[in-house]
């Protein structure tokens, strides 16, 4: 479900943020379509970060399959705050404040040191 999502959405432009929003400027894409593509699916997933990051089961980061999301630390207040779907081949795709809705690899240096953990949400 979530690999059908991502492929619909890289190099799309992420959504304007909300007034609800943490940073000004843009939304990371998590926030909304794939919530809203999951309860079309049948998958209710909640609209924040924090609270996806509770969803499902936890998985070790060698468990990793194709749809998982992987969280991230990314600021400074150490909590997670990013969200990410597994693609595979250590691939996940995500939004980035400067680039839109990217592909990134999980062993690059940035996202290995922020890594938190992942989850697997099945219906």
């Amino acid at each position: 479900m979530f690999i059908k999502l991502a492929e619909g959405v890289v190099s799309a432009p992420i959504l304007p943020i909300s007034a609800q929003g943490r940073k000004a400027g843009f939304a990371p894409f998590h926030t909304r379509p794939p919530t809203t593509r999951a309860v079309a699916d049948g998958l209710a997933l909640p609209r924040t970060t924090q609270d996806q990051s509770r969803c499902g089961n936890l998985i070790s980061r060698t468990d990793l399959r194709p749809g998982d999301l992987i969280f991230l630390v990314t600021l400074k207040e150490k909590q997670v705050d990013h969200v990410g779907i597994y693609l595979g081949d250590t691939k996940f795709v995500h939004a980035s404040y400067s680039k839109g809705v990217v592909v990134s690899s999980l062993l690059q240096d940035y996202y290995v040191q922020r890594y938190h953990s992942a989850r697997r949400v099945v219906p």
